[in-house]
């Protein structure tokens, strides 16, 4: 199967051997305040303005939207407690709403 080249793919294809997005080259987890930093300044580079938290809520959106395993969007997302990725971090479009409807 093909990797769809996404705009942000050849991004981290590039920096996937030189450090860690999440944690520290020793594999610890950078602290929130760390990795905060961390994440604006990659949005600097990209010109963009927005938090983990709602890249976490648009990924699980789309990850849903898009028909993804269950099972895989709770690994993506690292949610352990069942219904919490559906329940708190999905949201729908008014045009998908009515696409869902339509399809019955």
């Amino acid at each position: 199967m093909a990797v769809v080249d996404k705009d942000i793919y050849p991004w981290f294809v590039q920096r996937k051997n030189q450090a860690y997005i999440c944690q520290q080259e020793d594999g610890t987890p950078y602290t929130y305040d760390a990795f905060r930093r961390r994440f604006d300044k990659i949005m600097d580079a990209f010109g963009m303005s927005h938090t983990p938290h709602g890249c976490r809520h648009t990924c699980a959106s789309m990850l849903d939207s898009s028909g993804a395993n269950d099972t895989a969007v709770k690994k993506i997302l690292g949610h352990a407690c069942r219904g919490v990725t559906k329940h708190d971090y999905t949201h729908k479009t008014i045009h998908e709403l009515r696409k869902a409807i339509d399809s019955i």
